[in-house]
Formats: C-alpha cells, structure tokens, sequence
C-alpha cells in the first residue's frame, strides 16, 4: 500500500485517530500537517475496524503485535522523548 519510493527505507508512522466532528477536522489537523509535510497522508473518514487492520498485511500471521498509543489534547514547539 506504499508507494515503491519508500520501500526498504526507514520511516516513522503516525497513525491519527479523530472521533470529533468531522466538519472540524481540516482545522484539528491543519497545525499537524504544517509541522512537517508528510511523506503520505491517507487522513480522512473510515470505520474504526478498517483502521484497526490496515497494517495486517504486513506482519505474519500468527504473531501477536502490541500498539501503544499516545492521546494528546494540544501539540506544542516543546520536543520530549518517549519513556
């Protein structure tokens, strides 16, 4: 589902999860998307089930995978390391 330019190269992948309205979403993600354009950008409306198997095919069958999220109220200039 990636374009061939970034296969094999190491990447970081946000994945947003917006339950608000969705008339307000261009401006939630608007400070987002201008903090540093995205490689891609797939954000917009789809079932929280589809989300939860988009990466499905990249992992082996079999194997269980943990996802640890993060939730933020605002995002800030202020740099920190995850613990």
């Amino acid at each position: 589902m990636f374009p061939q330019e970034y296969h094999l190269k190491k990447m970081c992948v946000v994945v947003w999860c917006y339950t608000g309205d969705a008339a307000k979403a261009g401006d939630v993600f608007k400070p987002i998307r201008a903090f540093s354009p995205p490689a891609m950008d797939f954000a917009g409306p789809i079932p929280f089930p589809i989300l939860q198997s988009l990466f499905d095919a990249l992992y082996p069958k079999g194997l269980q995978w943990y996802w640890k999220a993060d939730f933020f109220r605002e995002i800030t200039d202020k740099r920190s390391t995850c613990t």
